[in-house]
């Protein structure tokens, strides 16, 4: 979509109140989460506002009792690792942040068992 196109503010403003409810839900709960898996792969990197872990495509699949399944590619998210193969990505339903990379998608947190961080 263009700038100019007569549809873009109103999107944008759409987008901007749900990155806002995320962040209310999820915010600081995900940033210290991030935080700490990031420490663990590369310490000296930033974390990122927890919209920026959102994947930018999500497949979708429905389970055999028809619940919604979301996965992501192995190369979406951000690149957490010293190399460009690791990379961090928050998947939704229930909420999850996951490890992508060589080794597949590993799941790093799920919101159904929040105390636990299951790292590489």
């Amino acid at each position: 979509m263009e700038y100019n196109d007569r549809r873009y503010d109103k999107l944008e403003d759409e987008l901007h109140d749900l990155e806002d409810a995320f962040c209310d839900h999820y915010g600081e709960q995900m940033e210290d989460l991030i935080g700490k898996i990031q420490h663990k792969y590369n310490p000296y990197q930033e974390v990122l506002h927890p919209t920026a872990y959102i994947a930018r495509k999500y497949t979708e699949k429905v389970d055999d009792k028809g619940n919604k399944e979301y996965g992501v590619t192995r190369r979406d998210g951000v690149s957490i690792g010293n190399s460009q193969d690791l990379h961090l990505v928050y998947l939704p339903s229930p909420a999850r942040l996951v490890l992508t990379g060589p080794h597949g998608i590993h799941e790093a947190w799920n919101e159904n068992t929040p105390e636990a961080l299951n790292l590489l």
